[in-house]
Parts: C-alpha cells; structure tokens; sequence
C-alpha cells in the first residue's frame, strides 16, 4: 500500500499538482488554483477548523485540519458531529523550531472525552501539544488508527492499552526526553512498520519488536541509536522498497549496528552488494544465536558468518548473484578456527546462480561445523560441482 501510494504522489508531483516548499525542502505545497480545486471537489469529507465555523461540521466529514494555538474544547467540540472522521491533524507552521514559544495548549477535555468517542480514526497527531503528558486508557478503543504522533509533546509513558491498536502502523515518539520505557506488549503491534525514538532516552526495547521500516537516509537510521539499546535481543531489519543506489543502502545498514547483546536477526531485501563492518566483524555480533539473511540479490558474496561462535540457526534465502560459497564464508582467521562450532541448523534457498560450494581449507580432522544435525538446499538447481564431504553431518 505505501508503495503504491509513493508512486500516486511522485505522479501527482510530476504533473506539478503538488510542488516542493521553498521553505522546507521535505515538504510539499499545492498551488493555490490546485488547492481551491481540490477544496471544491472534496466536498464536507475535508474540513478545516477555524475559530468560529466547527458548527458547520456534519457527519459526512471524514478529514480534519486546523492550526494549532491555545486550543479551548469550545473550538473543538463541533466534531461530536463527525462520528465517523478518519483524520485529526493538527498542523504547526513552526515545524522547524524548538522553542517552548512554537508550542500550543490542547484542552484536557478534548483529549480524554472527545477524541476517545472517534472510534473511526485512523490518522491522530497530537504533535507539539506540550503539555500533554499522558493519554487516556481509551486509547486503545481506537481499532482502526494507523498514524499515532505523539512527538514533541510531554508524554513520559505510554499506557498498556496503547498495545490493543493493532492496526497501528506508525508511532511517532520525536523528541521526547522523559520517556524512558515502551509498554512489555508491543510485539502485539503486528502492524508496526515505524518506530520514531529519535530524540528519546528509550534504552529498553521490548523482544520482537520487528517490522520497523523505512530509515531512507543514514542519518535517520543513526538517529535509532541501535547500538545502545542493550536490552534488545530480537532485530528484524526490512527493505520495503529497493532504492537502486546500494552504496545508501549499505550506509543505512552501516548506521543500524545493534547491541552486541542481540541472539535474534534478521535482514530481508537489502539491496547493497556487500554487508557493513558489523556483520563481518565477530566481536559484533558475538551473542547472535539465530541469522537469516533473505532476498539480498545484489550481494555477489556471504559475510564470513563462521567467526560467529555463537550462532546456532542460520537460514540464507534468495542471494541470486552467489555463484560460489568459499573460504570467505567460514571467516578470516585462517586454520586456527574452528567455523560454525556451534551451528546445528543450515538452511540455503533459492539460490538459483550458486554452482560450487568449497568446503573449509585443508579441514582433515573435520573442524567446521562439528555441531551440524540439519542441513536443507532448496530450489538450487545449479549447485552441481564441488561441495563439501558429507563428514559433518
């Protein structure tokens, strides 16, 4: 769904029917004939609020829109009308400032009577809100939200009913120093692509948080601050949409090294042709008990993935450019190692250009793998020449 709608936008840009802010070159505007046409045909599905006209909400409008300043529930109680509104967006022309100055008030009121009975939302910011510093348990009443914003607001802890909205795609968490904790029952967002703790002094993440997307620039992905979050132990790294530039990709995976704490990853649709230094290097990942590596089809060669003394399952799906596995497969440490001492499961899948597996050099008293019990080779249709004596089984 994201693709297509990235593709419907770019379309819409190229046909200059939204235009790229001078102001802010992350943000886009509409022209000003585009905006009023797009006004005329939306109908009372969008509304935008004013001081003076929430009574001409009815209960067709599905999209909310107003600017954000002290905001009273009188300005905002008009939306009782619109039982069925999808969006709530607040917006704040001062997006790029700081300042407690370039922060507004919203009624305590609006936020634990109205907005709870707006079961039907599925976009709600209340970003920049400052002095909202926690949310109601009726959170979690909201099924069908997708978008939650709650940056730079002063919320310092989530409540567990925020773990019912599986629906929930997006969680934004900008900036917001005082929390320190994410609810124990996240993993039961199954939905949740984005996880934004930038600006946060989160140290724990809870296991299995997985399925987090979209960090486009390396910047963003240092922002995560994977690295300190020693508390985690399972990482799940998905590339949605392949960019076509793999030096940015690798870059990207270069900024997302985790903890060396972690037992569990796993890295689907890279698109660089070779890993970040983390991955070789076995000081970094020396907890890993659990890899799988899958559909990176850029990348010509394996990590060396037998220095990791600790790995226990490995699973590598979909490397379409390997030809041959090698001596770089078992690590760099020469004949004083012992590759994969602790492997017991192996599994290779859809490599359908791999053609010769060399085993382990000079390995006469069978040192790799001395712990394998199961190997699996699937849709690998030319693996036909050299392969490995059969001893480590």
């Amino acid at each position: 769904m994201e693709e297509i709608g990235e593709v419907s936008f770019r379309a819409l840009v190229s046909r200059s029917l939204f235009q790229r802010s001078s102001g802010n070159k992350l943000s886009y505007v509409m022209h000003d004939l585009v905006h009023d046409l797009a006004k005329f045909v939306s109908g009372e599905f969008c509304f935008w609020l004013e001081a003076n006209n929430s009574h001409n909400i009815t209960g067709k409008t599905r999209h909310l829109g107003y600017l954000q300043s002290q905001d009273a529930f009188q300005k905002l109680e008009g939306i009782y009308e619109a039982k069925s509104l999808r969006t709530f967006l607040p917006l704040n022309l001062n997006l790029s400032r700081r300042s407690a100055l370039f922060f507004s008030l919203l009624s305590k009121k609006v936020l634990h009577k109205l907005l709870p009975m707006l079961t039907c939302l599925r976009v709600l910011s209340l970003s920049r809100y400052c002095y909202i510093t926690e949310l109601p348990d009726s959170i979690g009443n909201l099924k069908y939200l997708r978008l939650l914003d709650l940056s730079f607001t002063g919320i310092k802890w989530l409540p567990n009913s925020t773990c019912k909205l599986y629906n929930l795609q997006r969680l934004a968490l900008t900036d917001r120093k005082d929390l320190i904790e994410l609810p124990a029952n996240m993993h039961n967002l199954r939905n949740l692509s984005h996880l934004d703790l930038a600006g946060t002094n989160i140290k724990e993440i809870p296991v299995h948080v997985s399925k987090l997307k979209q960090c486009e620039r390396s910047e963003d992905a240092l922002e995560a601050r994977l690295k300190e979050k020693n508390q985690l132990e399972g990482l799940w790294l998905e590339w949605s949409i392949n960019s076509g530039d793999s030096r940015k990709e690798r870059e990207v995976l270069e900024k997302l090294q985790p903890h060396t704490n972690l037992k569990e990853l796993t890295i689907k649709n890279y698109g660089g042709t070779a890993f970040p230094f983390w991955l070789v290097e076995r000081s970094s990942l020396s907890n890993i008990v659990c890899l799988c590596l899958s559909n990176c089809k850029y990348c010509i060669s394996l990590p060396p993935l037998g220095q990791l003394h600790s790995l226990k399952d490995l699973s590598i799906t979909g490397f379409y450019a390997v030809e041959t596995i090698g001596p770089e497969f078992y690590g760099s440490d020469g004949l004083a190692t012992k590759p994969f001492e602790s492997l017991q499961t192996l599994r290779f899948k859809e490599m359908v250009e791999w053609e010769e597996w060399f085993p382990f050099e000079n390995d006469i008293e069978g040192r790799a793998f001395p712990c394998l019990q199961e190997l699996y080779v699937e849709n690998c249709p030319k693996l036909t020449k050299h392969l490995p004596q059969p001893s480590f089984l």
